[in-house]
């Protein structure tokens, strides 16, 4: 029986290319690894996500910040950051008191909430890609052509 000096990446592709022009004769060899373009796939779209629950995140803790330190809701930036943040904040608005002082600052607590639940929602929906479309590691594929 013979044994092999090194072990082959599992889910290797390897591809045997021969190109002849004239006298010359050309061959390269491709070798994929599926795991690891698969893995790459699986970490763009992880990276996407967060980036998008992650812009979320900023613009909800600008918006508590703005409140803290009474911010003019009539400055365009201010108005901007209120108006889309609006749109997230829906579902929390009215789950707790806003405690404010005299000097007009408020702790938005719904919106601190609103952050946690945000985080916690792209951490569970990149688990849920992962454990839905990444393959078992222990999979091996070979494949011999004779000529």
């Amino acid at each position: 029986m013979a044994q092999r000096s090194e072990l082959s990446p599992v889910d290797r592709r390897e591809e045997v290319r021969v190109d002849q022009e004239g006298g010359a004769v050309r061959k390269q060899r491709v070798i994929r690894d599926a795991g690891s373009e698969r893995q790459q796939s699986l970490n763009r779209v992880s990276q996407f996500i967060w980036l998008i629950f992650g812009v979320i995140i900023i613009l909800i803790a600008i918006r508590v910040v703005l409140r803290l330190i009474v911010a003019n809701p009539a400055n365009t930036f201010a108005d901007v950051i209120y108006n889309i943040t609006n749109l997230f904040l829906g579902p929390f608005f009215g789950l707790t008191g806003t405690p404010s002082t005299t000097s007009g600052m408020a702790l938005e607590v719904s919106s601190l909430i609103a952050i946690a639940v945000y985080a916690l929602a792209a951490w569970l929906i990149v688990t849920l890609v992962r454990i839905l479309f990444s393959k078992s590691a222990a999979r091996r594929i070979e494949t011999y052509e004779r000529e």
